[in-house]
């Protein structure tokens, strides 16, 4: 690969790696603290708390399998991976990476999941010759799928704009679920919390700012970078750019929710201060006595008489 923009390809790679090492510890310790240390009882929530991060941990394990990658020419964008992994051929990979679009869709739906239940709870060829100018790759080589927004002509490819509406509808769906639980969370809570005990209440407040935390990190990774991939070819720019770099900032995403819920929620701060001082416990128990165990060993050289 001696293309232009083969080196974006490897930063691309070393971010998703990075995405993936750092998704998968935070989401770890999260799973850790809520099955093992975290001694309230969130009910029917503790499995959201779980299964998202867990979910987070396959979608990033995903990514570093596959190694997507997106690239957009003029009006148009091919999503592809150049990766083979367990030996699967062309047509197996292109339709992983549609599972991985589908784990995109699901992690996003299950985003809005988590508001709809705090809710509840308070109440090819047009694209060739650039790929292989650029990342010297071959597009009929490559396992992916190309949305071309215009026909040479310039009249609009109906079918492909479609394609792009209706992942808008999908994805708008989801986020005016999010905004319309929020708002009415933040108008209503104090009123529907007044009959709950004064540590549910602050509970349910962490669980908000929780939330909001969650909404504006997805807003950031998730929403913003799929927008602009999607939408770029309708402004049919006469441009090249390797927009593929965009899609690392979804391995960070699972990281940065598992921080979120520790950071806010003082039962999971308390839980990890526990879960550090049991680790540090024993260090420190151990260092003392070596350094005491030094300590008596000098004291019964000084005490030896000297001949």
């Amino acid at each position: 690969m001696n293309g232009t923009y083969s080196t974006y390809v490897k930063y691309a790679k070393v971010v998703a790696d990075i995405g993936f090492l750092s998704a998968t510890i935070c989401c770890s310790i999260l799973i850790y603290l809520t099955i093992f240390k975290v001694k309230r009882n969130f009910g029917s929530y503790t499995y959201l708390l779980v299964l998202f991060p867990a979910l987070g941990i396959f979608f990033a394990t995903l990514e570093i399998v596959l190694y997507p990658n997106v690239f957009h020419h003029d009006a148009s964008y091919v999503f592809y991976s150049t990766s083979r992994p367990f030996g699967l051929g062309k047509d197996a990979v292109t339709i992983a990476l549609g599972f991985y679009g589908v784990v995109y869709a699901f992690t996003v739906s299950m985003l809005s999941v988590q508001f709809l239940y705090r809710y509840w709870a308070i109440f090819r060829s047009y694209i060739n010759e650039s790929m292989r100018e650029k990342f010297g790759i071959d597009v009929a080589e490559l396992s992916g799928t190309c949305l071309v927004a215009y026909t040479p002509d310039n009249s609009v490819r109906w079918w492909n704009v479609f394609a792009t509406l209706n992942m808008s509808f999908v994805a708008s769906v989801q986020y005016t679920l999010i905004i319309y639980c929020a708002v009415r969370m933040y108008l209503g809570m104090d009123a529907k919390i007044q009959m709950l005990s004064a540590s549910l209440r602050v509970l349910h407040r962490q669980f908000f700012k929780t939330l909001v935390l969650q909404m504006v990190s997805p807003t950031i990774t998730l929403f913003a970078p799929a927008l602009l991939i999607i939408y770029l070819p309708l402004f049919n720019l006469k441009i090249d750019l390797p927009t593929g770099i965009f899609l690392c900032a979804f391995t960070l995403y699972p990281a940065m929710d598992s921080m979120i819920v520790v950071y806010v929620v003082k039962d999971y701060r308390k839980a990890v201060r526990s879960t550090f001082k049991d680790c540090i416990t024993p260090i420190y128990s151990w260092l003392t006595r070596g350094e005491a165990n030094q300590k008596e060993q000098r004291t019964r050289s000084n005490d030896i008489p000297l001949s």
